[in-house]
């Protein structure tokens, strides 16, 4: 299904999800499944029909054990970005419902949404935190970097920028990672 996403086969993804479909109830990862859900439904149906889509399939499975942290963070961040596709003011509003978390997937949908309603500074501020940490998977680390090189660039520093944008080709080079791509403006 990962796969299917970084080609920009939404269906593909769709396909492959829907064979773990009778084990959502017993996967520790049933979030992961839903954020492929997410992006997939982002790619087919567009911001406003994917993030309604996404929230029905969230609390219809919100009966089943709790997970960790992380994946449930991923679950809001994976909102946060379906919203600021196209709604930053609910991204916003969804963003400072979520302020206990620290996890990383909410604190690159906090970055992100500063960088898509402007706030450059902020945006900046938040990546280089996250990109000082050693150890970051390559799509987290991919995410930081996009999203510090438009802030940059539009910030003014296009040397800052294009530094980021260098580092981040490389990732996606190496890791063949295409969908981050699709959530930076």
């Amino acid at each position: 299904a990962m796969i299917a996403l970084e080609r920009g086969d939404a269906q593909g993804a769709l396909e492959s999800v829907d064979l773990l479909q009778s084990h959502y109830s017993t996967i520790e990862h049933c979030p992961l499944m839903l954020w492929l859900r997410g992006q997939a439904s982002l790619l087919q149906e567009g911001a406003d029909v994917s993030e309604w889509t996404f929230v029905d399939q969230v609390q219809r499975r919100a009966q089943r054990t709790p997970t960790s942290e992380w994946m449930n963070s991923l679950l809001v961040a994976t909102r946060i970005d379906l919203l600021a596709s196209g709604e930053f003011g609910r991204a916003q509003r969804v963003v400072e419902s979520s302020r206990k978390s620290n996890a990383m997937p909410l604190r690159i949908a906090r970055a992100r949404v500063k960088l898509l309603t402007g706030d450059n500074d902020t945006a900046i501020a938040k990546t280089a935190v996250i990109l000082e940490q050693h150890g970051l998977p390559p799509r987290t680390q991919l995410d930081a970097l996009l999203i510090s090189a438009v802030a940059y660039l539009r910030a003014g520093a296009p040397e800052k920028a294009n530094k980021d944008a260098r580092e981040a080709l490389r990732i996606v080079e190496a890791h063949e990672l295409s969908s981050p791509l699709r959530t930076i403006p």
